[in-house]
């Protein structure tokens, strides 16, 4: 069986059960694994994508792959800063612009030199912890269960409130 590799699962697999009725499997969350993957710090908090990459991979892609990607997601983000009054949204169009195209072929670009790097650094015990923690993220936001925690909280952190 072949893996999905995505960056926090929760949006996607619940775009796509709401949408075409999907309910994905095989779900590798890279999101998790880096957190688990840590071998300093904390586990309490997950990082978003952009902010891994520009970590992780410092030094490990050329110093022009990762200006070409930090340039493109600059301009995309400028364009996503479109007027609330217009009908759809940039992800919304079909056909998809071109340009949106690639900001999303960007990201995905990179997960699978993300995941061999967390796969060599990660305890094998916690391997195991982001695998059941992967199929509990996508059966959440298929279910629509509401968290009850932030987002930004990993399954292995805690707040001493």
């Amino acid at each position: 069986m072949y893996q999905k590799l995505l960056w926090d699962t929760r949006y996607d697999a619940a775009a796509l059960f709401k949408i075409y009725g999907v309910h994905i499997r095989g779900v590798f969350d890279l999101q998790l694994l880096e957190v688990a993957s840590r071998d300093c710090g904390s586990k309490t908090y997950v990082s978003g994508l952009d902010k891994a990459i520009r970590r992780d991979l410092d030094g490990v892609v050329t110093t022009a792959e990762m200006e070409g990607w930090r340039k493109r997601k600059a301009e995309m983000k400028t364009m996503m800063g479109y007027p609330k009054e217009r009908e759809k949204g940039l992800f919304d169009v079909r056909p998809m612009h071109a340009d949106m195209i690639e900001y999303c072929v960007g990201d995905v670009d990179w997960l699978p030199l993300l995941h061999a790097i967390y796969l060599r650094r990660i305890e094998s015990w916690w391997l195991g912890q982001v695998v059941m923690e992967s199929v509990t993220r996508v059966d959440g936001a298929v279910l629509g269960k509401e968290e009850k925690v932030s987002r930004a909280l990993s399954p292995w952190g805690f707040r001493r409130d």
